[in-house]
């Protein structure tokens, strides 16, 4: 799946204010008290203020609007780089007027950050930024150390953030069969082909690249915490990974967390058959197969019999 770091959007209107755009005023609180004085501080109308609190409520002067405009800028990948996209049918859903309204949307190329927000022209002519969102590719990450500093990981499900330690990309699902996969693509075949043959997958687990054994031992230990998993298939494409590390870091995983629930694993490319030697060798309960579509029968099928 594509990776953003999602700013808030308090955090989007004061890195936009840090680079000369005009926002409304606002504050930030994180208790009932502070919400409530902050809305003091902007406007009498506080009967509320105590019943805004979540963990953080950005607290926001109202404004007198006479228009609105939508403003973004976007990664396109039809036009080989940044699009700016501009409409003046702001405040509603710019899909929805992608599809009622069309020629109300101009595009032109542009060369800027990510970014997307709600201007609006206030009746005294002033135009401010009144909604703003800005994302990040993780990609990005190594050269903008400030903006991912923001990142706000308490909205993630606490094994997201667990996962992410170790280099490892994980979103939860509904059902009850865990995918242990390298690469986003190769994951999101897995998930289907276990939907095809009638499984539910239990999660979306990204090994990346260069998997170390350490890696494969934490992948199996978060995918064992979860108490719906019934069934964990393993599909790995030896690329740039070394098949053998991953065997080891199966058979470790199993014997030192008493893996309970059938495994099934599905190993192709670099050191092949050296891994194979090391879980027909190793004495578990290990369930191989030949390929995807073999490995998905098979995971389906021992969930199945119980």
């Amino acid at each position: 799946p594509r990776r953003w770091l999602n700013l808030q959007e308090y955090q989007s209107k004061k890195l936009m204010a840090d680079h000369g755009v005009t926002v409304q005023r606002f504050f930030v609180a994180d208790s009932a008290d502070d919400a409530l004085e902050a809305a003091q501080r902007l406007s009498k109308l506080t009967d509320n203020g105590s019943n805004l609190l979540h963990q953080i409520v950005m607290v926001a002067e109202a404004l007198n609007i006479s228009r609105e405009t939508y403003f973004a800028i976007l990664m396109d990948r039809a036009c080989n780089g940044p699009v700016m996209v501009g409409s003046p049918q702001g405040g509603v859903d710019i899909e929805e007027v992608a599809v009622t309204n069309p020629e109300l949307i101009f595009k032109k190329l542009c060369l800027t950050v990510i970014s997307k927000c709600l201007y609006v022209v206030l009746y005294f002519s002033s135009v401010v930024c009144f909604d703003a969102k800005i994302n990040f590719d993780d990609n990005a990450e190594f050269r903008q150390k400030e903006i991912f500093a923001m990142d706000d990981k308490s909205e993630n499900e606490p094994i997201e953030n667990e996962a992410a330690k170790y280099d490892l990309k994980y979103i939860g699902l509904d059902g009850n069969i865990a995918c242990f996969v390298n690469g986003a693509g190769l994951a999101m075949a897995t998930c289907d082909i276990i939907s095809l043959n009638g499984g539910k997958p239990a999660n979306f687990l990204d090994l990346g690249g260069g998997v170390k054994e350490a890696q494969v031992y934490q992948a199996f230990k978060l995918l064992t915490a979860d108490p719906k998993v019934e069934a964990i298939l393993v599909n790995i494409f030896g690329g740039i990974v070394n098949c053998a590390i991953i065997a080891n870091g199966i058979t470790k995983a199993c014997r030192e967390l008493e893996l309970k629930v059938p495994l099934v694993v599905r190993l192709e490319g670099t050191n092949v058959h050296e891994a194979q030697r090391i879980l027909n060798e190793s004495g578990l309960p290990i369930t191989s197969a030949s390929d995807l579509e073999d490995a998905a029968k098979k995971a389906v099928a021992s969930v199945a019999k119980k």
